[in-house]
């Protein structure tokens, strides 16, 4: 009887998934010759087990190329850590002594572990983007991600061959990447983006991502969302062992999993805590307060990381040629009836240069670029212009918050209410 009922059930492998009774399931590495068992968490305790079954499926571990077994670390088990801010700290401190970084860059690097270990709870899992000097200094940064993210890989550039079914965290080292190529893994790294497979299949290209370039212009290539950090050659990079890799991965690997575990459970996902509005002004600044709610000294840990990338965002828009119209046409749009395009190209250009751009436009290129925001332009004796009609003043204010500019209010200008940000 007990054959005749395994054969109704069907199997299926798993690289860790929420079941439909709220258990969390996941991969470790606790059974001899390498084998990978399932860890079971209820809420309360955790289980080793070779497989599980549940509502007609037996899960179990997959059978991975003997290659990416040896280069993918698996945890142990599981083990308390207290906090997670407590385990937030040790881990930065570990990066400041082994990488040789600002409190700052150390508490960006261990917040983004610890999204690799719950990429699930993002629209897309942040990428850390890296500039620095060598890659030789990649190498080292990378042997110490490796022992601390979930299941991470040093690659050399990126690929669809890459194993992705175990939900890696790929540490990259780039090597020749086109702006095509980064645009199109951008945006593979949202859930429910896919690309195209062999016989017709689709394929999901989603995982955890640190990426390093030795220029320092591609550090913006991976998006807003990415948090960047800077490895200057005066970084003096610990070199760490295959001792040292797993010493360091032994302790913290399993107090990270513990902390998956937790956090994946659905009812740990509502904590009742209101997002501050230091947090509430962007979408990294909700989900890292989400992953620490409830948290004491939660917030007191993940400031500095959202303002440094509040700030990073600022500098890099300020580069913006669309940011530069909108801030050279704010000041005539309150005060004059039109600017035509020529006067538009001349005060976006002083911006972009105030602001340490080289590059110049045409006063043709700012026309195109201003019908790109949608203000329309006019013929006049003069050229074409801007005609500061209502509908158009309007359109201007609603762009100033789309793009989140800080830009003077104005006495009298019933639209600068909900923009203004700063007071003259």
């Amino acid at each position: 009887m007990e054959n005749e009922f395994c054969s109704n059930l069907r199997s299926s492998t798993t690289y860790g998934e929420v079941l439909s009774d709220d258990r969390v399931i996941d991969l470790v590495d606790s059974a001899p010759e390498e084998k990978l068992e399932i860890i079971v968490h209820n809420g309360k305790q955790s289980l080793i087990v070779p497989k599980i079954e549940h509502d007609g499926v037996i899960y179990i571990p997959p059978h991975l190329d003997p290659t990416v077994r040896r280069a993918m670390r698996f945890p142990a088990g599981v083990s308390e850590y207290g906090s997670t801010v407590t385990l937030l700290w040790k881990v930065s401190r570990l990066c400041r002594r082994h990488l040789g970084l600002s409190e700052v860059f150390a508490a960006t690097i261990t917040y983004w572990v610890l999204t690799t270990w719950v990429p699930e709870l993002f629209a897309a899992p942040p990428i850390l983007s890296i500039a620095g000097s060598s890659m030789a200094q990649a190498v080292k940064f990378f042997r110490l991600l490796g022992a601390l993210c979930r299941r991470a890989i040093i690659v050399a550039g990126l690929s669809q061959q890459l194993p992705l079914a175990p939900h890696p965290t790929l540490l990259v080292i780039e090597a020749g990447l086109t702006a095509k190529m980064r645009a199109s893994w951008r945006a593979c790294n949202y859930y429910g983006v896919y690309l195209p497979a062999s016989s017709g299949a689709l394929r999901e290209m989603v995982c955890s991502k640190a990426i390093f370039s030795e220029t320092s212009d591609a550090i913006g290539s991976w998006g807003e969302e990415a948090l960047q950090i800077v490895l200057l050659p005066t970084n003096e990079l610990l070199a760490l062992t295959e001792q040292d890799q797993a010493e360091i991965a032994a302790e913290f690997q399993p107090q990270f999993e513990l902390y998956r575990l937790r956090r994946l459970q659905p009812t740990s996902q509502s904590v009742g805590v209101s997002c501050p509005p230091e947090f509430a002004a962007s979408g990294l600044g909700r989900e890292s307060f989400a992953l620490l709610a409830g948290e004491p000294d939660g917030a007191k840990m993940l400031l500095p990381i959202i303002e440094h990338h509040r700030q990073a965002i600022t500098a890099r828009r300020s580069l913006d040629p669309l940011t530069a119209i909108l801030e050279a046409i704010w000041g005539p749009a309150h005060a004059q009836k039109q600017i035509s395009t020529t006067e538009v190209q001349k005060r976006a250009n002083a911006l972009l240069r105030d602001h340490g751009e080289s590059l110049e436009y045409t006063a043709r290129e700012i026309g195109w670029k201003l019908a790109h925001l949608d203000l329309s332009r006019r013929r006049a004796a003069e050229g074409m212009v801007l005609r500061f009609s209502r509908e158009l003043r309007r359109r201007i204010h609603e762009l100033a918050r789309q793009f989140g500019l800080t830009l003077p209010s104005v006495n009298g200008c019933a639209d600068c209410s909900p923009v203004q940000v700063v007071e003259q």
